[in-house]
C-alpha cells in the first residue's frame, strides 16, 4: 500500500468559483467560449491533487496524445489480419506459419473469400485462356500463401522496432537529449490531461555544460507516466435557458463530448500498452459526468478512426453503447455534490495508481541506496553464515551427548 495518506474531502475553492462566474459572464465571455471554462475546471484539478504532497500528478491544458507511426502501422496490420480470419496477437508468430496458413485457408472456405493479390498495373486480362476451376482455387491458395507470408513479415519488423523501443526504455540513462521526429504519427488532443509521473532525483554532475543540462530537467529522471483523468469540454448550453431545458441541452453538449472521449479513450489505451484504466470526465459548461474507462471497454483505435460517420448504423451502435459506460446523474462544478463526487474520483481512483507505481530502474537507483541494499545483503549472509555455524555447534554438542550416553567419553575410562 501507498505511504501517501488517502485524500481529504475536496471543496471548491472561491478561484474555481470565481472561473465558474467569469466563464458563465455575458460581459467577460460574450461569445460563450469553451475556452473560457479551461481555467475552473484546470484549477479545480490542480485543487484537487494538491493533496499529493509527492507531486506525483501533473494537471497538463490541453496535452497531445501523441500515436507513434509505429503504433498507426500495427492498428492496420491487426485489420489486415482479421480480414483474413486471424488473430494478430495469436497467429503473428513466423514459426508457425504452416498453423497460420491452414486457420486462414479454413476461413477463406467457410466463407467463399477469393484473395488476389493484385499488382501495380491491376489484376492481368488475358481473354486468350479461361482458367478451370481447378487453377482457380490454385491461384487463391497462392495468393493466400502469399497474403500471410507478407503479414508474418511486417509483424515482425514491427515487433523487432516495438522490442527496441522496449529495450531502450529499460536501458533510460540519465542523459537522454535527443528527439524523435516522426512525420506519420498522429495527435489526439484532450483539453485536460491528468498524468501520473514517477521521477528519481540525479546525482548533480562535475561538468558545467552537463550541470546545464541537469538543471534543464530539474534535476530529476521521469522513469514512469501514465495517465489518470482525460478531460473533454464543450461550451455551456445557452444562458437563457433554465430548468428542465438548461439540463437537456447540457445532457446533449455532454454526449457530444462523450463522443470525443471515445477517440481520446481509444488513443491513449494505444499509446500506453499498460494501462488498463482511465478516469474520463465529460463536461459541457459548469455541467459534467464521468466513468473509470478499462481497456477491454474501448474499441481499438483503428476500428474507432473508421467510425467517424454520424449516419452509420455501425457508429450508432458504437456510440449508444459507449455512453452507457458513464454515470447517468449530471453534475454542476463549484456545489456541495460535485465536490463530494471528485473527492470519490480522488480517493476510489487517482489514490490507487500510487500502489501501482513501478520501481526505480537499477540503473538509475542512488548510489546511497545501492550502498545500503548491498549493506543488507551483507547483513543477511553474515546472518547465514551466524545460524550455520549454531547449527554445527548444535549437531557437536548432540554428538558429544551421544557419545557421553554410551560411556565412550566417562571419566571411568580415562582411569
Amino acid at each position: 500500500m501507498s505511504q501517501e495518506p488517502l485524500p481529504p474531502r475536496y471543496t471548491s475553492s472561491q478561484s474555481v468559483l470565481n472561473g465558474i462566474s467569469l466563464a458563465y459572464s455575458t460581459l467577460n465571455n460574450p461569445r460563450g467560449l469553451e475556452c473560457m471554462w479551461n481555467s475552473p475546471y484546470g484549477q479545480t484539478f490542480y485543487e484537487l491533487l494538491s493533496a499529493f504532497t509527492g507531486g506525483q500528478f501533473i494537471v497538463y491544458s490541453p496535452y497531445t496524445l501523441w500515436l507513434p507511426a509505429l503504433v498507426r502501422k500495427e492498428q492496420v496490420l491487426r485489420k489486415e489480419f482479421e480480414e483474413v480470419g486471424l488473430d494478430y496477437d495469436i497467429d503473428s508468430d513466423p514459426r508457425d506459419k504452416r498453423a497460420t496458413l491452414r486457420k486462414a485457408a479454413a476461413f477463406r472456405r467457410r466463407n467463399g473469400i477469393v484473395v488476389r493479390v493484385v499488382g501495380p498495373s491491376g489484376p492481368r486480362k488475358s481473354k486468350r485462356v479461361k482458367a478451370s476451376k481447378k487453377a482457380a482455387d490454385k491461384a487463391d491458395r497462392a495468393a493466400l500463401k502469399a497474403k500471410i507470408e507478407d503479414l508474418l513479415k511486417r509483424s515482425k519488423i514491427i515487433s523487432d522496432k516495438q522490442d527496441e523501443l522496449h529495450k531502450r526504455k529499460k536501458e533510460l540513462g540519465n542523459d537522454s537529449m535527443e528527439s524523435s521526429p516522426d512525420a506519420a504519427s498522429f495527435e489526439e488532443e484532450p483539453d485536460i490531461f491528468v498524468t501520473h509521473v514517477a521521477t528519481v532525483r540525479l546525482p548533480k554532475p562535475q561538468s558545467e555544460d552537463q550541470r546545464m543540462r541537469h538543471e534543464l530537467c530539474g534535476g530529476t529522471k521521469t522513469y514512469h507516466q501514465c495517465g489518470a483523468v482525460i478531460v473533454e469540454l464543450k461550451k455551456g448550453p445557452s444562458r437563457r435557458l433554465i430548468g428542465v431545458d438548461c439540463l437537456t441541452a447540457a445532457a446533449s453538449l455532454i454526449r457530444l463530448a462523450q463522443g470525443d472521449l471515445l477517440q481520446y479513450c481509444s488513443a491513449y489505451f494505444s499509446c500506453y500498452p499498460d494501462a488498463m484504466t482511465v478516469v474520463a470526465l465529460a463536461a459541457g459548461g459548469a455541467f459534467w459526468t464521468w466513468a473509470n474507462i478499462k481497456r477491454s471497454e474501448t474499441p481499438k483505435w483503428d476500428f474507432v478512426l473508421n467510425c467517424v460517420n454520424e449516419t452509420s448504423p455501425k457508429n450508432a451502435r458504437l456510440s449508444n453503447k459507449w455512453n452507457t459506460l458513464f454515470s447517468q446523474q449530471i453534475f454542476q462544478l463549484g456545489t456541495s455534490i460535485s465536490d463530494k463526487e471528485l473527492t470519490l474520483i480522488s480517493q476510489q481512483h487517482i489514490y490507487s495508481l500510487l500502489d501501482h507505481t513501478p520501481e526505480i530502474p537499477a540503473h538509475l537507483r542512488p548510489e546511497e541506496e545501492e550502498e545500503e541494499e548491498e549493506e543488507e545483503e551483507e547483513e543477511e549472509e553474515e546472518e547465514e553464515e551466524e545460524e550455520e555455524e549454531e547449527e554445527e555447534e548444535e549437531e557437536e554438542e548432540e554428538e558429544e551427548d551421544q557419545y557421553q550416553d554410551r560411556g565412550n567419553w566417562s571419566d571411568e575410562d580415562e582411569d
